[in-house]
């Protein structure tokens, strides 16, 4: 009975795919999808043995299924649960005026005989020479299937490379529009890059993936994530609010022996709050299965939840409850927070590249004058976005970036105080645990926060309105949260 309506919940809400010669996409379409959708947490699969006879995806708190190849097991798992799926087409079957004839055929058999169709990633990672023909496939299927979400994934920023992104046939040029480049040698960055995804496909959400933990003997972590994975994430939020995208991450949820090691709690909440803060709207698990023996994902080899699913379960639940609201955010600013309480401008020689840090003089500064975090490590710092909604709400997400190898997110805990203006008399906490909002009222100007490893929690500036709390239909609405209980700071 139970199962029976979250289905039909779920068939009212989510959005079914209709194939169409007809019809006038919006420009802001994928701005539109995000918002009258839950924010989505997408379970790839590979393995339709790894989904059928059970209901492993909605128990985890997954709202999307992501069916990386088109096998039959996956769709009807996807239709059993009530959840809504994703196709993908492989870049194999990308030819250069499109995708081909036969891929055409049984993507639309797919799409008609399983109900439940939402999305569409097309070519995963291409490389810049395939951006003309991914984006003539995502237009084509854009025109059949204009409800559709349609989009494809961008390769992420070069691990080993100093500076920049290249590609064999573009490298050292710049495109100038309208599939004219520049022969003028210059600098091709990873900005240039996504600027060129972004306006030659054309996706209605921009997504890449990001995969931080590597092994020490392929490439030190710290150093990775120093230079490279937060320059990545400011990269794609800046792209993303240049092209008027939403945008979308593939977080590490596997160990690939020799590469990659297996992410703890405070590992992947990490990466999905970190990618919270900066803006992004949707998360997509990668892998939820992995076809290798000698390694584990979210299921182990014998496809047996492992610690991790677990892990995510519990984190799939708080973030469903702040997605509510993030989906109708825009970021504002995005700024670092250095654990040894280094001040002033000199601290930007120890934020990671591509972002800046919070300090109290800062221009993000005037409502949120200062950021202690008690019993300070060097490397051990915090993350702060700052957000508006469409009604001139402003909101802040802080996160504990505290993680490592094996570390739950109880041991990475960490203790904020958050120093206000005069002017601010109260804050809002929309609760990560309820999606309750609650009112922190500063004493002395402080609110004190204790926050696990890897994770943030939203607040709001002023009252408890929470953008997004209303009825799914009404995008952009506020519910008003005078009748839940109201709590004061410790």
């Amino acid at each position: 009975m139970k199962q029976a309506v979250v289905t039909a919940l779920v068939l009212v809400l989510m959005l079914t795919v209709k194939s169409s010669a007809q019809g006038k996409r919006p420009d802001d379409f994928g701005t539109q999808w995000v918002r009258s959708h839950p924010l989505t947490l997408m379970a790839p699969t590979v393995l339709g043995e790894a989904v059928k006879d059970n209901d492993w995806i909605s128990e985890g708190g997954f709202n999307t299924v992501f069916a990386w190849k088109h096998r039959l097991p996956i769709y009807e798992a996807a239709i059993r649960q009530g959840i809504p799926y994703h196709c993908h087409v492989n870049k194999v079957r990308v030819t250069p005026d499109g995708i081909h004839a036969d891929e055409w055929s049984k993507l639309e058999n797919i799409i008609e005989i399983y109900s439940g169709a939402a999305g569409v990633l097309v070519y995963d990672e291409p490389k810049l020479p395939a951006f003309s023909s991914a984006g003539k496939a995502v237009a084509e299927i854009k025109r059949r299937f204009p409800d559709a979400l349609v989009y494809s994934n961008a390769n992420p920023i070069s691990p080993l490379k100093a500076h920049g992104y290249s590609s064999p046939d573009r490298a050292g040029t710049k495109y100038l529009g309208d599939g004219i480049y520049d022969d003028t040698p210059v600098p091709y960055t990873y900005d240039d890059f996504l600027d060129d995804f972004a306006r030659i496909i054309k996706p209605d959400v921009l997504m890449a993936d990001v995969y931080p933990f590597w092994v020490p003997e392929k490439l030190d972590p710290k150093w990775y994530l120093k230079n490279k994975y937060f320059l990545m994430l400011s990269a794609l939020r800046k792209a993303g609010l240049k092209h008027h995208l939403p945008y979308w991450i593939w977080v590490q949820a596997y160990e690939s022996k020799g590469r990659c090691r297996y992410p703890s709690e405070s590992d992947v909440r990490m990466q999905v709050y970190s990618s919270l803060a900066f803006g992004f709207t949707g998360i997509a698990y990668f892998m939820y299965d992995w076809p290798h023996d000698e390694d584990r994902s979210l299921l182990d080899h014998e496809l047996k939840r492992t610690r991790l699913y677990h892990d995510v379960t519990k984190l799939n639940s708080e973030v469903s409850h702040l997605g509510k609201t993030l989906r109708f955010l825009t970021s504002t600013d995005i700024r670092y927070v250095l654990a040894e309480g280094v001040q002033g401008p000199g601290s930007l020689l120890l934020a990671p590249t591509g972002l800046s840090p919070f300090y109290h003089k800062s221009r993000v500064a005037e409502l949120l004058n200062e950021i202690t975090i008690q019993d300070s490590v060097q490397g051990q710092d915090g993350l702060i976005g700052f957000f508006r909604d469409d009604h001139g709400g402003q909101y802040f997400m802080i996160v504990n970036l505290r993680h490592g190898e094996d570390v739950t997110a109880d041991q990475a805990g960490m203790v904020l105080t958050l120093q206000f203006a005069p002017t601010v008399k109260k804050v809002a906490r929309l609760s990560r645990k309820t999606g309750v909002p609650e009112i922190l009222v500063p004493e002395n100007g402080q609110i004190q926060i204790a926050l696990p490893g890897g994770t943030g929690d939203l607040f709001k500036f002023g009252d408890a309105t929470f953008v997004g709390m209303g009825n799914l239909d009404s995008p952009g609405r506020s519910a008003s949260i005078s009748e839940h209980p109201v709590a004061r700071a410790k």
